[in-house]
């Protein structure tokens, strides 16, 4: 803006000038008056012009980056942290309300930990390495394990999936249709959580690109 503000100044100072200070009008005459009146007209044109096309280029580019992001629409920022879960609801990208769980990743670990009889550490690993919610097995796990450890971390989310959901269709009820979800947090690597969600909700769920 100041760059702008200089470049306009200084057009003015070479369209006028000549005009205006006797001295220099008589120094440079009416031809010479004429040419750097011309220069500095064209200067003022050129950058209004250029102003105007970069503001409309910014303008497009934004709008066709909250089209490709459904940030245009309504979408839910989903933060599953460790020990709470927040729901934030935007509408064309600005706020319109939040909601706070006491539920997180720490308790699908605590769930693996008493169903197997692991430690907090041992549970904790396994829940972002050792199993998956997708229905595809995860790495050197046999299925009858991976059955049991998939059905623990379920049975132990089962009350935050509820609350979520519960949490979703109220903020359907206040502003209509969501475009997306999108998953943030530590919660999010847990493999196969979006499929849930999405499953759940009836929405498209996607993880932020970070």
């Amino acid at each position: 803006m100041m760059r702008m503000f200089v470049w306009v100044a200084i057009s003015i100072v070479f369209t006028v000038a000549p005009f205006m200070v006797g001295a220099l009008g008589s120094a440079l005459g009416t031809g010479g008056q004429l040419m750097v009146s011309g220069f500095g007209a064209t200067m003022l044109v050129g950058g209004i012009t250029i102003v105007t096309i970069t503001r409309l280029y910014v303008r497009a580019a934004a709008n066709e980056a909250f089209v490709k992001t459904g940030m245009g629409g309504t979408r839910v920022i989903l933060d599953l942290g460790h020990r709470s879960t927040q729901l934030t609801l935007l509408k064309k990208g600005r706020f319109e309300t939040f909601r706070a769980l006491s539920r997180g990743g720490h308790h699908a670990t605590l769930g693996l930990a008493r169903q197997l009889g692991l430690a907090y550490a041992d549970a904790e690993h396994i829940k972002h390495t050792g199993v998956r919610l997708d229905g595809e097995l995860a790495n050197d796990v046999d299925e009858h394990e991976h059955v049991r450890r998939a059905r623990a971390v379920m049975q132990a989310l089962e009350p935050l999936l509820r609350d979520i959901k519960l949490t979703i269709d109220a903020f359907r009820a206040r502003v209509g249709e969501i475009g997306d979800v999108v998953l943030i947090g530590g919660g999010a690597r847990l493999a196969g959580i979006d499929q849930v969600l999405e499953r759940m909700l009836e929405v498209p769920v996607v993880h932020a690109e970070l």
